[in-house]
């Protein structure tokens, strides 16, 4: 803010263009959001403290230190429209994985030790600005590793976010990662890999 001749206040232009940051209404705290602007869709987030929703714009920046206090909203997360991945299937992917596992072919694919696993999930796509698109879709989490996982779905994801919600004894865990690889394995579904970026919440 700077004074003009006749000493009234006024704001730079850089400062009216920088997006403001986004509290929790309820508790105060800080959450690693943004307002939206002109032209931008905003996603629906909670407040892992208090539960208070808040719409805004995710700012990757800030997560380091406060992804641990927003969740996104359950309602990126009804899924009630698409059906469970049945248990058959994951066993046809652990199977295919052993048979076709390129591991260290290239820059890709995840190079720490995998675990199988079978979680029911739902997943959700994210554009480049970690805005939700389409609607949400089952997931059967076949596979985990200290950077990533591995999962089957029933249509390709085609967005380079995802966001993926697992449910567990104390509550939702959801993670956000970026799409690495797709592979069709048969029978309409598809092993997809993605790369973790960030955890939110406390939930697990």
């Amino acid at each position: 803010m700077t004074n003009d001749a006749c000493g009234h206040a006024s704001v730079s232009a850089e400062s009216a263009e920088r997006p403001r940051r986004i509290g929790c209404p309820g508790c105060n705290q800080p959450l690693p959001l943004r307002l939206s602007q002109e032209g931008e869709r905003a996603a629906l987030w909670e407040c892992d403290a208090c539960q208070t929703r808040v719409a805004g714009m995710f700012v990757p920046e800030l997560a380091t230190h406060l992804a641990h206090r927003v969740r996104l909203g359950q309602v990126h997360f009804d899924a009630h429209h698409s059906p469970p991945i049945p248990p058959v299937f994951g066993e046809l992917v652990s199977r295919w994985i052993r048979r076709h596992d390129t591991r260290g072919n290239g820059p890709e694919r995840r190079r720490d030790d995998r675990y199988a696993v079978h979680l029911e999930a739902v997943v959700v796509g994210l554009n480049d600005q970690w805005v939700p698109q389409g609607r949400p879709a089952r997931a059967l989490v076949v596979d985990l590793s200290r950077g990533g996982l591995g999962m089957v779905v029933r249509s390709p994801i085609k967005t380079p976010l995802v966001a993926v919600q697992i449910e567990g004894r104390t509550g939702a865990l959801q993670l956000l990662g970026s799409i690495t690889w797709s592979d069709h394995v048969g029978s309409g579904m598809h092993h997809v890999g993605a790369r973790f970026v960030h955890r939110l919440g406390r939930g697990i």
